[in-house]
């Protein structure tokens, strides 16, 4: 059976369409533009396939009945190439799972592209390390000129876009900083298509040599496995109840809004969203515990240093040494420790003190509700919505 490496890039812009910000991900993959796919297959010469015409003459060549596919996380790749496409291979491998598998997350902290080019550099692998050009990418169509010249830009760069360049509202010319040369702004686009390309065969290049290496310290039956849990992610046997999703997403913002209020009426005048944002925030969450007549060890040493006695505090506001922020400004640094697995923060937990135990309550419901529980139940009832099922 033979490989197919593949690696798409699509369009996103990080405020307000990418996968992780979009309703679902159907609507994702459903709706963004393709821009390329970097492909190869075994160990022949990795290629490149420019918009979804392109992309589709080459996936429409291959006989998927008798070809395993390839990625970097495949449950997004493989969707694409099933719901944009129509394809569906004979086999799944995803080298995002294989790594997670032999725990080389573990070893970079993390599992990603890039975390697996580290991983194959220190077998002495002469891999290039993952480029950062999908950090440029955001907002950036793919375009192309006349006679078939492909550039990449956050918009349509036409004879009025170019004349336009450099007015202001008021129709005056721009000067200084201000101003952008016609020339360069194309030459810019050319460019960044041709970097972008390039970021996107290295892609194609990490997933492979990660496959080779991992693929011979992987069980036979895990890798069965992962074809079948990518199987299960790309065709669920799963009917959703709406309304009782709806429901539940119901409920959960009534828990959250009850949550807010109690400390909102208490500490805020009333004011919900000042009360929300304290909550969700480690550092305003302080102020709060600060009000209430809790100190910080520092705070704590620094008045029994000026005052010779220990303050009469009702508990004590957990903090931790930032390791980082200490190396760069070259003495120790504190920051709140107010996470729910902080040790400080477990032994805050039990302090008997009434106005603590109600606001580290709420704020359990609140962060709980606000990141886990609503954006999930709002996710389901997207999806399925979009898939119009």
């Amino acid at each position: 059976m033979q490989i197919v490496y593949i690696d798409f890039e699509t369009y996103y812009r990080k405020k307000d369409f990418a996968l992780k910000t979009a309703k679902s991900t159907g609507e994702y993959i459903g709706t963004t533009q393709i821009q390329m796919m970097g492909w190869a297959i075994g160990d022949g010469d990795v290629s490149l396939a420019v918009g979804e015409e392109q992309i589709r003459e080459v996936v429409n060549k291959i006989d998927w009945s008798k070809a395993a596919m390839c990625s970097h996380n495949t449950q997004f790749d493989a969707r694409v190439l099933k719901e944009r496409f129509g394809k569906i291979p004979a086999f799944y491998f995803d080298t995002l799972a294989m790594m997670r598998t032999l725990h080389w997350n573990q070893l970079v902290s993390g599992a990603k592209l890039g975390h697996l080019s580290k991983v194959l550099q220190s077998y002495g692998l002469s891999i290039e390390d993952k480029g950062s050009e999908i950090d440029e990418a955001d907002g950036k169509y793919l375009f192309k000129f006349k006679g078939d010249i492909y550039y990449m830009h956050d918009q349509e760069i036409t004879a009025e876009y170019l004349g336009n360049l450099n007015l202001t509202k008021t129709g005056k010319v721009k000067t200084g900083k201000a101003y952008k040369d016609p020339r360069e702004v194309v030459t810019n686009a050319i460019q960044f298509f041709k970097d972008f390309s390039q970021y996107c065969v290295t892609d194609v290049k990490i997933c492979r040599a990660g496959f080779k290496v991992m693929s011979k310290q992987i069980p036979k039956q895990e890798l069965l496995f992962q074809d079948m849990i990518t199987r299960c992610a790309l065709s669920p046997q799963l009917e959703m109840d709406v309304p009782m999703l709806r429901g539940a997403l119901h409920k959960a913002q009534e828990r959250m809004r009850e949550a807010v209020n109690t400390v909102a009426h208490k500490w805020f005048f009333g004011r919900y969203d000042d009360a929300k944002d304290t909550l969700l925030s480690t550092t305003k969450l302080a102020l709060v515990l600060k009000a209430m007549g809790g100190m910080t060890q520092d705070e704590i040493d620094d008045y029994v240093a000026t005052e010779g006695v220990y303050p009469d505090v009702p508990f004590v506001i957990p903090t931790k040494l930032s390791e980082k922020e200490s190396a760069n400004k070259g003495r120790p640094v504190y920051k709140y420790a107010l996470a729910k697995k902080d040790t400080g923060m477990t032994e805050l937990m039990e302090n008997p003190y009434p106005d603590l135990q109600e606001v580290l309550a709420c704020r359990k419901v609140a962060v709980y509700c606000n990141n886990y529980e609503i954006p999930r139940l709002q996710r389901f009832i997207n999806e399925q919505e979009y898939s119009g099922e």
